[in-house]
């Protein structure tokens, strides 16, 4: 019955959306004042889309939905049978854990904190069930609840009152409330939490900033640029500020450099100067290119780096790259010959190799570049897999933890395999013959996807 009922309902939306689509592809001879306040009736339905958006995602949640295409996260389910972004998908669980997850239970009691006010904390444990009830029967437009969910991930966790509280509250403001101005108002609702917060002991939380610390970077802009922003406690801050500080004695602007970017060409020198040299090198980047790349080099030309970053030549003379450090040697099928052997871990010229043989995690459809990968044994070390190249591959970190190293297709969880015709690395899923390949365009400026598009071209 549930069934049927869900079916009808669907179709029912999919063929009047068809229809709707179908009235709206001359919108030049439209009569804007008759159709006007049917749109904006139709606008209202989309909070009711975001409350079906917010409950079927917990519903994946409950059932591991993430294993329906081999993954323990259920955002990878939203993203592979959705067609959502990875920004979408996490904002969608956020709030569906927010109206539907059991608040956590108050801490059982601790006798070395016997200034913990428990009985506080099962008043609170309650209203914050009260205020989730309470949440669920809001409505509010994808767009408002998407700001909602932006605002109050700055939520202290120990914010008085608590972000269910501050969820359902907001929800309740959505009805009277531009989306920026609702933006304000919950960001003003945080501030005033989080300036309120107090440990189970009713002290004031000390390293909330520092628990808050982040650094973290966008993709690239059409330039090449890439921005990046953070937030850092007091201390670290400080050692930041200290180590860029000696530019501040300089004139604020000397042969048109500005002061902000003496900063930003000291950033890079200090970065350069420390690192893991034994296995990544020292502030290392490593640019993958092939012969004919060479030869063909205009000032136009891009090259992808273990970091994800594509550099021009200019770029690379910037680097200091003008002088070759590594050379990678490829086979006719694009794979790189072997560099070392004999550890458990990847060397730092393994990783280089890997790098220009593959360049980003090998699991179809992933782009995350060298540095955000960890080296996966095809065969395990533990099952006598060797630390070569010829069983070795990049995976992310997530695709690794997911990957079945005993092959089995267990909990619906299929593998890292290596094709034996091409040689390519790849991933079977489970229960499938077939080993599928990363083909993004992450993937196709590698120097092994450029020989072996060459090498097609030519057969």
């Amino acid at each position: 019955m549930i069934e049927e009922k869900f079916a009808a309902a669907v179709s029912q939306v999919n063929t009047a959306m068809a229809e709707l689509a179908g009235l709206m592809t001359d919108p030049d001879a439209l009569p804007f004042p008759v159709i006007r306040p049917h749109l904006e009736r139709l606008e209202d339905s989309s909070a009711d889309k975001a409350a079906v958006d917010a409950a079927f995602s917990w519903c994946a949640e409950l059932h591991e939905a993430g294993r329906i295409v081999g993954s323990s996260r259920t955002e990878d389910y939203l993203v592979g049978k959705l067609d959502l972004s990875r920004t979408e998908a996490r904002s969608r669980l956020r709030q569906a854990r927010a109206l539907y997850a059991p608040p956590p239970p108050p801490p059982p009691p601790d006798d070395t904190d016997p200034d913990a006010d428990r009985a506080a904390q099962a008043r609170r444990a309650e209203r914050e069930a009260a205020a989730q009830r309470d949440a669920r029967q809001q409505k509010a437009s994808a767009a408002k609840r998407a700001v909602i969910d932006q605002e109050l991930e700055k939520i202290s966790p120990h914010a008085q009152p608590g972000r269910t509280e501050i969820l359902a509250q907001a929800l309740a403001e959505a009805a009277s409330r531009s989306v920026e101005d609702l933006r304000a108002w919950v960001r003003e609702q945080v501030r005033r939490a989080n300036a309120a917060a107090r440990l189970p002991n009713g002290k004031k939380d000390h390293l909330a900033p520092y628990r808050k610390r982040s650094v973290s970077f966008s993709a690239p802009d059409p330039d090449g640029g890439v921005r990046f922003h953070g937030y850092l406690p007091a201390e670290q801050a400080a050692v930041v500020k200290a180590a860029l500080d000696p530019m501040l004695n300089r004139v604020e602007e000397k042969d048109g450099v500005h002061l902000r970017q003496r900063r930003a060409d000291l950033l890079v020198q200090r970065c350069a100067a420390g690192g893991d040299k034994g296995r990544y090198g020292s502030g290392s980047v490593v640019v993958s290119m092939t012969v004919d790349d060479i030869k063909n080099m205009t000032p136009h030309s891009l090259f992808p780096t273990n970091t994800g970053d594509l550099l021009d030549p200019f770029a690379l003379v910037r680097l200091g790259a003008a002088q070759f450090d590594f050379f990678a040697v490829h086979d006719e099928q694009g794979r790189v010959i072997d560099v070392g052997r004999g550890s458990r871990t990847a060397n730092f010229y393994q990783r280089i190799a890997l790098f220009a043989q593959e360049l980003v995690c090998t699991h179809p459809g992933c782009d995350r570049p060298l540095n955000d990968c960890q080296v996966h044994h095809l065969t395990p070390w533990g099952q006598d897999g060797a630390t070569d190249l010829d069983n070795l591959a990049l995976l992310c970190w997530g695709h690794h933890r997911d990957n079945c190293d005993s092959r089995d297709g267990r909990g619906g969880f299929g593998h890292a395999a290596r094709d034996p015709e091409s040689g390519r690395s790849g991933f079977q899923a489970a229960g499938c013959p077939d080993i599928e390949f990363n083909d993004t365009m992450a993937q196709q400026r590698s120097a092994g996807a450029k020989i072996r598009g060459r090498r097609s071209r030519d057969v």
